[in-house]
């Protein structure tokens, strides 16, 4: 030690706060804000340590709560923004938070209240308009039902027509570039109208150029 500086105290190594695990940090972020107002990240770092203590277990059933509470019973669907990971016509499975966004793994597991056609692009980055209705804790999922593509996010479902085609489109004018067969390409109304043509194979989202 140098001449004139002082040592530490005694205490001073134990005065420094160590970093909290997950699952402490699960239950601290419940205890210092109101639930519903977390977002969707704290919401699944809250519930995925659900079955680590009697406190986490504490803490994710007031988040659960707070999301249900948040829907109303069922009666409000809650919008939020996720990646692609995988598409079918029935379910999309996706991801939220941005670690799983990072990493390409789905959070969201979401079952379509009607089949999609088109698919939204995997990668692609849409909003989804449903009902969280249940989650699993560990490896973490959300499960949302009754779910639709919110309307600013339609025009970012390009890529391939799904069979079966669609048979009714709504008239809204969503101009969408319609691949042919044969390679050739027509501009239509919108993407439901593309695909609902036998010879599209894909279509994307504008006029074609």
């Amino acid at each position: 030690m140098a001449a004139g500086e002082r040592a530490p105290p005694a205490n001073f190594v134990k005065s420094i706060p160590r970093a909290l695990t997950p699952p402490e940090a699960a239950v601290v972020v419940v205890e210092e804000n109101d639930p519903a107002s977390l977002s969707f990240a704290d919401w699944a770092l809250v519930l995925r340590h659900r079955d680590a203590t009697s406190a986490n277990k504490a803490a994710a059933d007031k988040v659960w709560k707070a999301i249900t509470d948040k829907q109303q019973g069922g009666g409000t669907r809650l919008k939020i923004p996720v990646k692609v990971i995988a598409a079918t016509p029935d379910v999309i499975d996706a991801a939220i938070t941005d670690e799983a966004q990072a990493t390409n793994i789905a959070d969201l597991h979401i079952a379509m209240a009607r089949p999609l056609a088109p698919l939204p692009a995997v990668g692609a980055t849409i909003a989804i308009v449903g009902t969280l209705s249940d989650y699993r804790p560990q490896p973490f999922q959300f499960l949302m039902t009754r779910a639709e593509l919110a309307e600013e996010s339609l025009p970012v479902a390009g890529g391939a027509c799904a069979d079966p085609r669609p048979q009714m489109c709504t008239r809204e004018h969503r101009p969408a570039c319609g691949l042919h067969r044969d390679g050739s390409r027509k501009t239509y109304g919108n993407a439901c109208g593309a695909c609902s043509d036998p010879d599209v194979v894909s279509q994307a989202a504008g006029a074609c150029p």
